[in-house]
């Protein structure tokens, strides 16, 4: 694992294929991720202006902050000097820099996706206002939305028919079957709880 470097390659391989899909309009696609996931979702749209609509459950903000943040509950150790110590380690192993793993500030240069975010309000690995950075850092239609009794990228199991019926109409008017795209201006800025 890379936080997020390597993986992010991944996600482009297999956008790539689905653009190459006969079936699949290319110019408009979806993409959904959990954790690590979401954030890789995040990063999908900076790198693909054929991701019009990402759903992020739990992502973290940017990587710098999210291994300090959770560096002791993982270690036992303090997360000065060991957390930096940390990143450094993994930027020079595994050739990525985490200045490039930064969802909140890559997905504000895309004012054409859509983003639905969802997060535990009381989430323990990933802090809640990870997801408000994201969401104050979207430019385009967005929409938040907070789960106060969920666990980590748990939403599902918690609110599994909510959850649902929010993603599937969230793609639904994002990515219309239809030619008729939506525009910015069909949906305004939301945050919403429980």
């Amino acid at each position: 694992m890379t936080f997020g470097g390597r993986e992010r390659a991944d996600v482009a391989a297999a956008l790539a294929y689905l653009q190459g899909r006969p079936d699949v309009d290319g110019e408009r696609i979806g993409v959904l991720g959990l954790s690590l996931g979401g954030a890789l979702a995040l990063l999908a749209a900076a790198d693909c202006a054929a991701v019009r609509a990402v759903v992020a459950e739990s992502s973290f903000a940017n990587i710098k902050g999210a291994v300090r943040r959770n560096f002791r509950a993982a270690t036992r150790l303090p997360h000065f000097p060991f957390a930096q110590l940390t990143i450094w380690l993994v930027e020079r192993r595994w050739g990525v820099r985490a200045d490039r793993i930064a969802p909140d500030r890559e997905i504000g240069a895309r004012e054409d996706c859509a983003v639905l975010l969802i997060h535990a309000e009381n989430d323990n690995v990933v802090s809640v206002q990870d997801a408000h950075a994201i969401f104050s850092a979207a430019r385009g239609p967005k929409e938040l939305w907070l789960i106060p009794a969920a666990n980590h990228a748990m939403a599902y199991g918690t609110e599994r028919e909510t959850y649902a019926e929010r993603v599937r109409g969230f793609f639904d008017r994002w990515l219309p079957s239809d030619s008729a795209s939506p525009s910015a201006d069909d949906a305004p800025e939301m945050a919403a709880a429980g």
